[in-house]
């Protein structure tokens, strides 16, 4: 499969950008699978969309080096905090807090 060079996202007026370097360490990442795994589905139905990977060739500038950058978008403000006001969200950050340093919302 061909990796395309570009990517192209619309967003829609009111809608919030989210960008996403999930952890590349082995150890971690059954962590961040699961933080995922479990709130997925629901953030879907609150209007979250992932709408694509960009791979990080090259650190030009800092310490912090991701792989990857998740490019993603909630449909309103208001849809992202009523998904965070959820219990699962909050069950599901101790998951994210044991992986500490595994998802980094930039």
């Amino acid at each position: 499969m061909k990796k395309s060079k570009t990517l192209s996202v619309h967003f829609n007026p009111g809608a919030v950008m989210q960008l996403i370097a999930p952890v590349t360490e082995a150890e971690k990442r059954p962590l961040r699978d699961k933080y995922f795994e479990l709130g997925a589905p629901t953030a879907r139905e609150y209007g979250y969309t992932q709408n694509g990977v960009l791979v990080v060739e090259k650190t030009l500038i800092g310490t912090f080096s991701p792989n990857v950058i998740v490019v993603s978008q909630w449909s309103s403000l208001n849809a992202q905090k009523s998904f965070q006001s959820l219990p699962l969200f909050s069950r599901n950050k101790g998951v994210k807090k044991r992986g500490m340093g595994s998802i980094k919302a930039l």
